[in-house]
């Protein structure tokens, strides 16, 4: 009975915490307060089993639909989540002593790779709404927390840990107020949000030349001279492509996800590129392209991965970090980029196929803490 429990409790906060609002992400940390408390490795596996497969949720119904196949989606979703929760118990003594050293070692593991290529929804980004504007001491304060609350139920038996975890919620609450007073202004880009749809592994020249037509009649509208369009918005790209936008206007510049062939291979780079009325060039190539359906590592096949390489790049006087569509949610992506401190994000995601699933919030959501906890404009394009 007690399995259940941990596993259901779990399942309750990766629910609440992911999906819903950012103010709830607060609730996420409460995972590491877990980690120190649960009493057995048993019980700690499947508290962070529900967790990871609860928060992960639109992982299942939007596998099932860019596979169409229901078994592949749950096969995925489950398999994924039983990966990412290992360093929790790999990492976990019944000494409390050695669970506070070693708990820095899980969260490691948690983030680096290998389990860092599918690892999503970490706890740290919260700090976000606590620290705003703190960058990385921001991550340690939000840790120095977790290790305070749980120190005082150790040590005051009579402090039940509901109540404690009451207190810490409220905290919680309260410091995030300072959130709404930091706000990054930076200036002007149109963010491109559309619903088209179109499917990049199954490409069409017809229907891409009349998306295209659709998102230059977007860019020539716009008020605003730079113009962010959605990941993939130009199809696998071709030079043949460069008619179309030599009618923008001089002032306009448009930054676009595309697929870029590697030459007699069956290879590509999910790019974003950058366009303007005589020019075209790449300015990003994807670190960490969707592991299996997209990223197949030691064949010549799919997307290609580039791992570590353009953190950040250059865009004028601008430095920019690029997150295309799941390098959002990969910890130790984004904070690579962070590590080089950009002056603004530009994140770009097409998700045709996870409609109606909780995936674009969490894009959001995980965005904006990042944003917020070091004081980066973001910007993000999505086709949804």
């Amino acid at each position: 009975m007690k399995h259940i429990i941990f596993f259901v409790s779990g399942g309750l906060l990766g629910f609440l915490a992911w999906g819903n609002h950012i103010a709830f992400t607060l609730l996420s940390p409460l995972l590491f307060l877990a980690y120190f408390q649960i009493p057995k490795r048993a019980y700690m596996y499947l508290f962070a089993l529900g967790y990871y497969l609860a928060s992960s949720r639109g992982l299942l119904f939007g596998t099932a639909t860019y596979y169409n196949d229901f078994k592949t989606g749950l096969m995925l979703w489950s398999s994924v989540a039983f990966v990412v929760s290992l360093p929790w118990i790999i990492f976990w003594s019944n000494e409390k002593k050695k669970r506070y050293i070693l708990f820095l070692f899980a969260l490691a593991a948690s983030i680096l790779p290998p389990f860092g290529f599918v690892s999503w929804n970490n706890p740290l980004p919260s700090a976000g709404l606590i620290f705003p504007g703190t960058g990385f001491f921001g991550f340690i304060f939000l840790l120095l927390l977790i290790y305070i609350a749980s120190y005082i139920i150790d040590k005051k038996k009579e402090i039940e840990p509901f109540k404690l975890i009451y207190a810490y919620i409220l905290l919680l609450s309260i410091t995030a107020c300072g959130s709404i007073l930091y706000s990054p202004k930076g200036e002007e880009i149109n963010a491109v949000q559309t619903a088209f749809q179109y499917d990049p592994d199954k490409p069409d020249r017809l229907k891409d030349y009349m998306r295209i037509t659709k998102y230059l009649e977007i860019v020539q509208l716009s008020k605003e001279n730079e113009i962010l369009l959605p990941e993939n918005a130009l199809g696998f790209y071709q030079e043949s492509q460069r008619v179309a936008w030599e009618t923008m206007p001089d002032q306009k510049t448009v930054f676009a996800g595309g697929y870029i062939y590697h030459t007699g291979t069956n290879q590509y780079d999910n790019a974003l590129l950058q366009i303007d009325k005589n020019s075209t060039k790449i300015l990003y190539r994807q670190r960490v392209p969707v592991p299996v359906s997209m990223w197949r590592p030691f064949t010549e096949e799919g997307a290609a991965a580039t791992i570590y390489k353009d953190p950040v790049i250059k865009i004028g006087e601008k430095s920019v970090g690029v997150l295309i569509c799941y390098e959002q949610l990969i910890t130790y992506v984004v904070m690579q980029t962070m590590f080089y401190h950009p002056d603004r994000i530009y994140g770009i995601s097409n998700l045709y196929w996870s409609a109606g699933t909780s995936i674009e919030q969490i894009q959001r959501e995980t965005l904006d803490l990042y944003g917020l906890l070091f004081g980066v404009d973001i910007y993000f394009s999505v086709n949804q």
